[in-house]
């Protein structure tokens, strides 16, 4: 159930990730053990991604530490990033406002939730 922009993950993912991509998993008997190495870090980087929103339900952190990290691996990333946020936060707050006072609650709610997302992860 997406409240507000965000990207809700099934419990099925989750079951895959973690029967699927296990060093004891015969289908990967095939597999080097630097693959497997790899499925398992990249299979932990996606578990840590992971979080229980407000209402108990299981999201992509796309502001959370893991994500922000890998989206910023470069200088170039690193000095986009904030400003970027800071547009993001900026449009939010603005729509909210403007949906708020056009009485348009449902949709002023969903901004109101995704600003809280926003601040909660350290945006302003």
């Amino acid at each position: 159930a997406a409240q507000y922009p965000r990207i809700v993950i099934g419990h099925g993912v989750i079951d895959f990730l973690q029967r699927f991509v296990n060093k004891a998993n015969p289908s990967l008997a095939s597999k080097t053990d630097k693959d497997i190495e790899v499925c398992v870090g990249m299979k932990e980087n996606l578990l840590k991604m992971l979080v229980y929103d407000f209402d108990k339900v299981v999201i992509l952190d796309y502001l959370g530490e893991t994500l922000r990290t890998s989206l910023t691996n470069t200088e170039d990333a690193k000095n986009c990033f904030p400003a970027l946020i800071n547009n993001a936060v900026k449009f939010i707050e603005t729509e909210y406002a403007k949906r708020m006072n056009a009485n348009r609650m449902e949709l002023g709610k969903k901004y109101g939730y995704l600003l809280n997302y926003f601040k909660k992860s350290g945006c302003k």
